[in-house]
């Protein structure tokens, strides 16, 4: 695929660009949206920037239990470390975010891949009436939209070794509460 201004690659120089999620043409690759929010700073004058889709899919692949289904740290992970790059693109380039939204809430019908992945923070039972559930990636997101400086919220899996988590996620929710010129 391909616009005007850029094509679409998993690979550069012939190597994965990072783990490839369950539909062919996805890879998680959280650093490449630090680098396209700084590029489209760059090339179009500080527009104001809502990201309208952003998430990671898994292979609908029948969890033998619905534990199993519920547990997605790949999502969790990977929202953990888009977010992380988007407060990098605001923090050392200025790139002027105002918006982030999940791809998506429920797991639903794609276009391309039909029910065979799942997307959601949700998942959707299709053979039990349609009930849903919270993934664990929920218990992440709550959290951190939660989060605030003065109400610290543990969290499950580290971005890293370090206390760099907290630091990322008190800063961006400070960031996000900080009033921006119009």
């Amino acid at each position: 695929m391909s616009d005007a201004r850029a094509s679409w690659t998993g690979e550069r120089n012939g190597i994965p660009i990072g783990p490839q999620a369950g539909v062919k043409w996805l890879y998680i690759y959280p650093e490449g949206i630090c680098k396209l929010l700084t590029y489209t700073k760059d090339q179009y004058l500080s527009p104001t920037i809502y990201i309208t889709e952003n998430g990671v899919d898994d292979v609908n692949n029948n969890p033998s239990s619905l534990k199993e289904a519920l547990n997605d740290p790949v999502r969790e992970k990977s929202y953990k470390n888009h977010l992380k790059n988007v407060l990098r693109s605001i923090n050392e380039h200025g790139v002027d975010v105002k918006g982030f939204f999940a791809w998506s809430l429920m797991d639903n019908f794609e276009w391309g891949s039909g029910y065979a992945v799942r997307f959601g923070l949700y998942y959707v039972d299709y053979n039990n009436n349609l009930k849903r559930y919270p993934k664990n990636s929920v218990k992440w997101f709550k959290q951190f939209l939660r989060r605030d400086s003065h109400n610290p919220v543990p969290h499950a899996l580290p971005l890293s070794a370090s206390d760099e988590k907290s630091k990322i996620e008190d800063a961006f929710v400070r960031n996000a509460k900080r009033p921006r010129n119009a």
